[in-house]
């Protein structure tokens, strides 16, 4: 227990495990089934020799002219249709503002653990951006971008790639950060990330 200045008392209480009541299980179930559905498609494109360039928890990068290859080949072996919305199909997701007919990556830089970027291109040839860095908010990005690589953040991503740190202020773009001590006063501050990645690691 620990007396506020407000002449209030903060107490902290702990709980037992046994008494959290959550659905851990339920967890594992569901992450183990996302992990058979990513593997069959995986294993299937790697059968047809279909490179894979980049995967997450439920998305992968690969060759554009190979989707409906491995289409074919997955409907073969399991049964049932690769591509589409619904619960348990894989779909092209690359989106932006105005974009016109299918889009596609036609560029990309892989650095580590969720940190990629992919320069995006439509139909009518408009260009987009579809960036992703572990930890770093879209609005932190794009001010970092803005204000030190004159808006080209394929650059910020090449100083990723051959080993170079670069400093994100997180409470750029309008992010709040906000300093609560345990005697509960608030402050605002300033928070930088310096994100860098080892230049010995092989990239593509």
């Amino acid at each position: 227990m620990t007396e506020m200045p407000n002449g209030e008392w903060r107490v902290e209480l702990y709980k037992e495990i046994q008494t959290h009541f959550n659905r851990q299980h339920v967890a594992c179930e569901i992450l183990s089934t996302s992990k058979n559905i990513m593997n069959e498609v995986m294993c299937t494109a790697e059968d047809i020799g279909a490179p894979i360039y980049y995967t997450d928890t439920d998305s992968m990068h690969m060759e554009y002219a190979d989707v409906n290859r491995l289409a074919d080949e997955f409907k073969t072996r399991y049964g049932h249709t690769l591509i589409g919305k619904q619960l348990g199909q894989f779909h092209v997701d690359f989106d932006f503002d105005g974009a016109v007919g299918e889009i596609y990556s036609e560029e990309a830089v892989f650095i580590g653990k969720k940190t990629y970027i992919d320069v995006l291109r439509d139909e009518a040839g408009n260009r987009a951006y579809h960036i992703r860095c572990k930890g770093i908010p879209s609005k932190c990005i794009d001010h970092t971008v803005r204000t030190q690589y004159a808006h080209d953040p394929l650059r910020c991503f090449m100083d990723f790639y051959v080993g170079k740190s670069v400093v994100f202020n997180l409470s750029a773009g309008g992010s709040a950060v906000f300093k609560i001590s345990k005697r509960h006063t608030v402050s605002t501050v300033e928070l930088k990330r310096k994100v860098g990645f080892p230049p010995d690691v092989d990239r593509c």
